[in-house]
This record gives C-alpha cells, structure tokens and sequence, in this order.
C-alpha cells in the first residue's frame, strides 16, 4: 500500500484495481479476528462477521455490475470484432491495447487470430511493452501468414492514432471502419517496419531523456549552490562506456 502511493503510481482511479489485493486482506484479517472471539459465543460479534460479510458480497457484486459483467466473450465487442475480421480474411495486425482489446482477440477467435497490442508515442507506433514475453510477440521473427494482409486498428476519432500509423507503416492499401474502430489494411508485412520504428523511438527517446538528466543535473547543482559541471563530465564518462543510459 505504501508502495502504491510512495511511487506515485496511482496515476487515477483505474490503477485502484492493482489494490484489489487488500479486498481480501481485509477479509482475511475480519476473519481472523472474528474467529478468535467465536469461541466466547459471543452473538454480538458473530452478528458483526455476517453483516461485515454481507457488506463485502453487495460491494463485489455492485463492482461486477459496475464494470457491465465484462469478463464475457464479447465484452466491450471483441467476439464482434473478431467474426468480422475472420469474414473479411484479416488474420494478423495490430491495435490499441484497450479500444480494439487486441490481446483478446487471439483468445475469442481460438487462436485464428493473432493481435499484438501497440503504443503511440512521440509519433511512432511501438510494441506494448508490458510482459516477460515481449521479444516472442515483438522479435524480428514475421507473423507467421495466413495471407498477405495485415491490420491496423484503432478508434476512429483518434487522430494521433492516425497519423502514427501512417509515420510508422505508410499509407494503408484499403481503410476500412467497423464500429467506432478505424482499420488500416496493408498488403505486406509490417515486423520490419514496426521494428525500424521502435529503433528510431528509442533513439529519440534516448536523446530526450539525456537531456533531460542533464537539465535536473544543473537544476540540483543551482539548488545546492554548487558547481554542477563536476557531474556533467561524470554523467557523460557513465554515457560513453554505457553505464547510464
């Protein structure tokens, strides 16, 4: 919990469900404590345990419902989406992580379809990065083909999204739309395109970030009141032989 807070992690009120561990923690604890008084016989206390519990079944179920029960096959539309990609023979593309649910397309449509998730940063289409297995997902290894075709998909109203896109793999061989998704169709491979555009976003990415250290490096030194040039030439020293990055 401390954790959470202390790095600043919780970024809005979606990051509460990586809290959902203390749910149960507390019903561990109220059980724990409760079991210590139930020998006593103590109705008062037993009466407690039940209404506590009670309370936490109308909270989960509330939660559930909340969220429009969306741990069912076509949830947010994404068996939808994965029959009309099946109809119209698109197998193997890429989208935005939570409007299109590419991750879960490859599970509704059992395993005919492979998405992989990607992010839009400083212009450039990138893997989402978020799992131990992203060299498998995102490594210069091609999709394996079913046919030519490859998609994009992203919502429509996004026009970062849009121009990404076009920056990272060019202008699409066909634009299709299915509900609020826009989808770029290419008649191509796209791994080594999006492999090129990961390398220039981290070339870039490294630039902004060397600056960056540098400016708070200078910053540090004038809140001391200190000569900061001393740590400039350390800091291009860890540079030049790859310590810091």
């Amino acid at each position: 919990m401390s954790a959470f807070i202390i790095t600043n992690f919780a970024g809005g009120l979606w990051a509460s469900r990586f809290l959902i561990n203390l749910f149960y923690l507390i019903i561990v604890i109220i059980t724990s404590i409760t079991a210590s008084f139930w020998l006593k016989k103590d109705n008062k206390i037993k009466i407690l345990y039940w209404l506590t519990l009670l309370g936490y079944t109308l909270l989960a179920m509330h939660a559930i419902n909340h969220a429009n029960w969306r741990y069912k096959s076509n949830w947010n539309g994404t068996d939808s989406l994965s029959r009309w990609l099946i109809k119209h023979d698109f197998y193997n593309g890429y989208g935005q992580y939570f409007d299109v649910n590419s991750p879960l397309l490859n599970i509704v449509s059992s395993g005919k379809i492979t998405a992989r998730p990607l992010s839009c940063n400083m212009g450039y289409l990138i893997p989402r990065l978020s799992s131990s297995d992203d060299q498998f997902w995102f490594g210069q290894k091609p999709l394996a083909q079913y046919n030519k075709l490859e998609f994009i998909a992203f919502n429509k109203t996004s026009q970062r999204w849009n121009k990404c896109a076009i920056k990272t793999f060019g202008k699409p061989y066909q634009v299709l739309f299915y509900r609020s998704l826009k989808i770029f169709i290419y008649n191509r491979n796209l791994s080594s395109q999006l492999n090129k555009g990961y390398r220039s976003f981290q070339s870039h990415w490294k630039l902004i970030n060397i600056a960056n250290n540098r400016t708070a490096i200078n910053k540090v030194g004038k809140t001391l009141g200190v000569n900061s040039e001393w740590a400039q030439y350390t800091y291009t020293w860890l540079l030049k032989n790859g310590i810091a990055k």
